[in-house]
């Protein structure tokens, strides 16, 4: 039964857009079909499905507690749309453009830009929780990227040492002398690597402050970055990822709403930003 679930979730995802399709779900959603499909979707480890998001088509395994990207997908939207959308643009402003994922997850950003891209440089991605990173290099192999998509399993921070991932979905970084994941900072990794990113995005669920205190001579040189603010942030206020950018030489703006289809207007800082600055992004820009 549960083969059968899957595959057919597979099968009805590649009609989704169809006419026919949408009036045939509307009325097994009304006769209920729909709540026992799901339910039965409820006792599935993962769920792999297509997608096609501005030209991109990849395929992508989800493990996420209620199957998160799939069901965002299934209705129709891209995850952050707006982000997503600005990354595209980017990224095709770019001859050969060198693109980091700074907190990969399972690969959603990686795995777009490294088909959307020009170029043989390949993207860079940072996915420290083992179990997360795991699904991330299945992507990877199922799309065929290996040669397109450089995947590290390390935590970026401030300083080399040791970590482990705690807290919520063990999503938060927690330097700790006996973790078993490595730290390193951004620098030393570039430099290690010889790559200097042109577009960096940071979503680390609070360790963005100390991932761009170990990223001062990537952040002198790189044109663009988005980093997303947290109330927890572990020592450090937005204004204090504000202070590094605008130091670096970058132009620094809010990317408003970049979980909305609506959003991702470009304006000017307010205080609201640096007082009530939840699931937010500063954006980073060096004119070229």
């Amino acid at each position: 039964m549960k083969n059968l679930i899957l595959r057919l979730t597979n099968y009805t995802n590649q009609f989704k857009n169809n006419n026919l399709y949408k009036i045939l779900h509307k009325i097994a959603r009304y006769i209920g079909i729909v709540k026992l499909f799901h339910r039965y979707r409820g006792n599935l480890n993962e769920v792999r499905f297509k997608m096609n998001i501005l030209g991109a088509k990849v395929t992508m395994i989800d493990r996420t507690p209620h199957f998160y990207y799939y069901y965002i997908y299934l209705d129709d939207k891209a995850y952050e749309p707006a982000l997503t959308k600005k990354i595209n643009s980017l990224v095709n402003s770019f001859e050969n453009p060198v693109f980091a994922d700074i907190g990969a997850h399972l690969g959603y950003y990686s795995l777009l830009v490294s088909n959307w891209k020009e170029g043989s440089n390949p993207v860079y991605a940072f996915e420290p929780n083992p179990v997360f990173f795991k699904t991330f290099q299945e992507n990877i192999s199922i799309n065929r990227l290996k040669d397109k998509i450089k995947p590290f399993q390390i935590a970026l921070s401030n300083k080399e040492g040791k970590a482990r991932m705690t807290g919520w979905d063990s999503r938060i970084m927690d330097e700790d002398e006996n973790g078993a994941i490595n730290t390193i900072t951004f620098d030393s990794f570039c430099e290690k690597e010889g790559v200097t990113p042109d577009i960096i995005k940071i979503d680390v669920h609070g360790a963005e402050g100390k991932i761009l205190a170990g990223m001062h001579n990537i952040l002198s040189r790189t044109f663009h970055v988005f980093c997303e603010t947290h109330n927890e942030m572990m020592g450090f206020s937005v204004s204090d990822i504000v202070q590094m950018m605008k130091s670096a030489g970058l132009n620094v703006y809010e990317f408003t709403n970049h979980r909305k289809i609506d959003g991702g207007n470009i304006i000017p800082l307010t205080d609201a930003v640096l007082s009530e600055h939840k699931d937010r992004i500063i954006y980073g820009v060096r004119e070229k």
